[in-house]
């Protein structure tokens, strides 16, 4: 399989799951590609942090008592939700 669609598999299974094949194409595949590997890596950071920020689109855990609600100032806040909203995530 080309790193494009393992990317994308990738994705899909910390989503939705896959079935036992596809996990083991997944694994070959990484067992050749660090690229894919040092992806694989990424989602998985991004998976943990979207679970502790509370997995919202409306920032309110970094209003109320989240991991990060203490390590980031009230303007360090407010610059990121400005950059979301002008990104449109």
């Amino acid at each position: 399989m080309r790193c494009k669609e393992i990317a994308k598999l990738l994705s899909e299974q910390r989503d939705h799951g896959l079935p036992w094949y596809r996990r083991v194409m997944i694994r070959v595949h990484l067992a050749m590609c660090v690229f894919c590997r040092r992806l694989e890596k990424h989602l998985a950071f991004i998976h943990r942090l979207s679970e502790a920020a509370g997995d919202t689109a409306d920032g309110a855990p970094l209003e109320t008592g989240s991991v990060y609600a203490d390590t980031l100032s009230q303007e360090a806040r407010s610059r990121i939700k400005k950059a979301i909203a002008q990104h449109g995530y």
